[in-house]
């Protein structure tokens, strides 16, 4: 029932109607920058208690806000009408499983408002903690997969190593990690490369690899949870999140 809840509220609510103004004409200095904007801050984010799900065999399902700046789009290409920043909403599911290992699945039901549709996944392996200090570390790997109004797809597979706080149900944590995306742009009638060519032959994939920091709190009351995460790329993202653990 609050899985239903939550999908409902991501599709209609107003905080994610922001239509991301993409520009024509892009060559490969354009469609790198772009991949920089887009694909970077889309990736997979933890935005959860550092300690894990895994040792309790529980359950959690959040609601998030993902908010990063395209105020670089409009420079680009035959350029676009200027924006600042692009929110959207996204769904998790998570799962704790064996050996203090946890699953999330994540997901952005695309709306002709945002134009942006994702489907992703992260899994985190909590490999040390001390006895006498709650502090702990684990290992992140990550995959997502975004759409920009059918006209940028971008793929972002990494991983990261994080370090955690976590005492009485506040938890603060940072990690680094490396991360791999590449992106596909269209190139038919609505393409937007710089090529004339209005057939699948336009269609160009550029690729980055990138090292990343983040930073994350979160705060546990009973089964109700509040996080917030920013992650550092050339301009930081950031994450919002409301959600239930059981």
């Amino acid at each position: 029932m609050i899985f239903v809840f939550l999908l409902i509220v991501s599709s209609i609510s107003p905080l994610g109607h922001a239509e991301i103004n993409i520009p024509r004409g892009l060559d490969q200095t354009d469609r790198l920058q772009a991949l920089t904007l887009l694909g970077l801050p889309t990736t997979a984010k933890l935005n959860t208690s550092s300690y894990p799900l895994g040792d309790y065999w529980g359950v959690e399902v959040a609601l998030s806000y993902e908010t990063f700046s395209v105020e670089g789009l409009s420079l680009l290409g035959t350029q676009s009408e200027a924006q600042d920043n692009i929110s959207y909403p996204l769904v998790t599911i998570g799962k704790g499983l064996l050996y203090d290992i946890d699953a999330f699945v994540q997901f952005a039901p695309g709306t002709d408002a945002t134009g942006i549709s994702q489907f992703g996944g992260l899994a985190r392996w909590k490999f040390l903690e001390f006895k006498t200090i709650p502090i702990h570390f684990s290992a992140l790997f990550h995959y997502s997969s975004t759409d920009f109004q059918n006209q940028i797809t971008t793929r972002a597979t990494g991983y990261a190593i994080t370090s955690g706080f976590y005492f009485r149900g506040f938890s603060l944590y940072g990690g680094m990690g490396r991360t791999f995306v590449k992106g596909r742009f269209t190139g038919d009638e609505d393409g937007v490369n710089d090529n004339g060519l209005n057939d699948e032959a336009g269609t160009f994939t550029e690729r980055l690899n990138e090292r990343y920091n983040f930073v994350g709190l979160s705060f546990l009351y009973s089964n109700v949870f509040i996080s917030a995460e920013t992650t550092l790329w050339d301009e930081p993202s950031t994450s919002l999140k409301l959600g239930f653990r059981f």
